[in-house]
This record gives C-alpha cells, sequence and structure tokens, in this order.
C-alpha cells in the first residue's frame, strides 16, 4: 500500500470525519508514501510508523494545536500541508531536518516569531506558504533556496525585515 486517502472528499468520511491518526508498525505502515487526511477535524496525528517513506503529507484543513508526532524523521518528504490548522507559536529548527522538502505550506494557522533560518537548509524548496500568519521576519538563510519559484506572504504577515535578496525567479 503506497497511497493512503482519507480526505474531506471521501463519502464514508465526509459527514463525521477523524478525530487522530496514529499509524502503528506493521507490514504495510512502512511503505506507505502519500498520506491524505485533509478536512478531517484532527486534533492530532503520529506519522512515526511511516517516517522512512513518506513522500507526501495533507493534513491541512484540520484542527491540529501540535506538530505530528514523527514529522521531523520524515527524511524523504517533499510535499508537506499544514495549512487552515490550530497550529501556534514558532516554527521548530527540527523543520531543517526535512531537506527533501519541494513544498511546505503553513497558511492559515497562529504561527509566530521570526521564521527559523533552518529555512534555508531546505534547498530543495520551490514553494513556501506562509500567508495568514503572524511572523514578525524572515531569515536571510532564504536567499540560499535558489529553487524557491513561489513565496507566498499574503495577509496578516507582519514582517519587520526583508532585508536580504530572495533568488530573482522567486514570485512574492
Amino acid at each position: 500500500m503506497k497511497n493512503i486517502r482519507l480526505d474531506e472528499q471521501d463519502a464514508e468520511y465526509a459527514e463525521r470525519g477523524i478525530d487522530e491518526v496514529v499509524l502503528v508498525d506493521g507490514d504495510y505502515e512502512t511503505l506507505v508514501e502519500l498520506l491524505d487526511l485533509r478536512g478531517n477535524n484532527l486534533t492530532a496525528a503520529d506519522v512515526t510508523a511511516a517516517a522512512s517513506k513518506l513522500k507526501a503529507l495533507y493534513l491541512g484543513r484540520n484542527q491540529l494545536s501540535e506538530w505530528p508526532e514523527g514529522l521531523f524523521q520524515c527524511s524523504e518528504l517533499h510535499h508537506l500541508y499544514l495549512h487552515k490548522n490550530k497550529l501556534r507559536g514558532a516554527v521548530p529548527s527540527a523543520l531543517g531536518n526535512l531537506k527533501q522538502l519541494q513544498v511546505l505550506s503553513l497558511a492559515g494557522n497562529a504561527l509566530s516569531g521570526a521564521l527559523p533560518a533552518c529555512i534555508g537548509e531546505l534547498r530543495q524548496l520551490e514553494q513556501l506558504d506562509v500567508q495568514e500568519n503572524f511572523f514578525v521576519s524572515l531569515p536571510k538563510s532564504l536567499s540560499q533556496l535558489q529553487d524557491l519559484r513561489v513565496l507566498n506572504l499574503y495577509r496578516y504577515v507582519l514582517l519587520f525585515a526583508l532585508n536580504y535578496c530572495l533568488p530573482s525567479t522567486t514570485v512574492c
């Protein structure tokens, strides 16, 4: 089993959603490459068992107030969608462990403070969506992201310091 999809379009789950997902060790969990749980009112998620193979994690439009357990062990993760949840405070510097990330969506949460410098370690990053949060600054390390094509800072992002150069191909 490579893909697990239980998003809000799934008729069985559309009305009631699910509250919590924990992948447990077994034969199939370590083979999961895509986990799509968008719009299910999740309040917690544990992806530890799938961390070694997971390439795409869709947890947008849920009720997560904490970062998913095992997330920062997902060394093969390319796409991470955590938009429109209830994440608050600072972005953990462990995000820098996700070196294969190409798309990162943290939009529509209540994240604040400075976006951590570890973002610059995500050299494969092409799209970064941090709109509708409360960041006060962006790190200079963003200038190291030569593949970054889309940086979404729209609405409610409080930025006091934009004193760095983004790659010339980046669209803000």
